[in-house]
């Protein structure tokens, strides 16, 4: 299986995208995205966008310009603990990126459609690791998480991702992601394809 890879475009704000009955732009916090805020402030206002693969994304109403980027996340893993790679990078002729916020939660069956879906998380869901890098000078933005399997809460089949993108001209944007969680007893060899996020992002 092949990396997730996500094409995130956000439109400047002032542009007439959005009808009288879009929905509300929300704070992080009402969001369920209050791990994000010594990042973005409590007051920044993001508006929620479902996009066509069936998965949420959400913009802020700041920040001018068009905005894309490539985002990837691969989960992989030892017995010993579960890896997930981060990837994110500008769109050529976009702004470029100037950071990233990632933060996992283990995610239940039974929570995947409205996380997937709404982008709503169970209340106060365990944080297994969350990091906020800036991005290198040449604006990419390249990690890897280390989570130990004790860490992991036992059962656990899927874990929710969610991205925060940052733009140098001060746009935001967030997408929600998810993955899975390698068993332990897969250990790849070198050269073996690797374990993959399910939700397919766009091109």
């Amino acid at each position: 299986m092949r990396a997730s890879c996500r094409r995130v475009l956000l439109l400047a704000a002032g542009l007439p995208l959005l009808s009288a009955c879009a929905t509300p732009a929300q704070t992080p916090r009402e969001l369920g995205l209050g791990v994000f805020e010594p990042l973005l402030g409590a007051e920044v206002r993001l508006r929620p966008q479902p996009i066509a693969d069936g998965h949420l994304d959400a913009a802020a109403e700041s920040g001018g310009g068009t905005q894309a980027a490539h985002v990837s996340i691969v989960p992989t893993g030892t017995a010993e603990a579960v890896l997930v790679a981060v990837g994110a990078v500008a769109h050529p002729g976009s702004h470029p990126v100037s950071g990233v916020g990632v933060a996992i939660y283990p995610l239940a069956p039974e929570a995947t459609p409205a996380y997937e879906l709404r982008g709503e998380l169970p209340s106060d869901p365990p944080l297994l690791v969350a990091f906020s890098p800036e991005a290198d000078p040449d604006g990419a933005v390249r990690l890897l998480a280390k989570l130990p399997r004790g860490e992991v809460p036992a059962g656990t089949r899927r874990l929710a991702i969610p991205v925060v993108i940052r733009f140098a001209n001060g746009g935001i944007h967030v997408t929600y992601l998810h993955g899975v969680v390698p068993e332990p007893a897969y250990v790849a060899s070198e050269g073996e394809p690797q374990p993959a996020l399910t939700g397919e992002g766009q091109e």
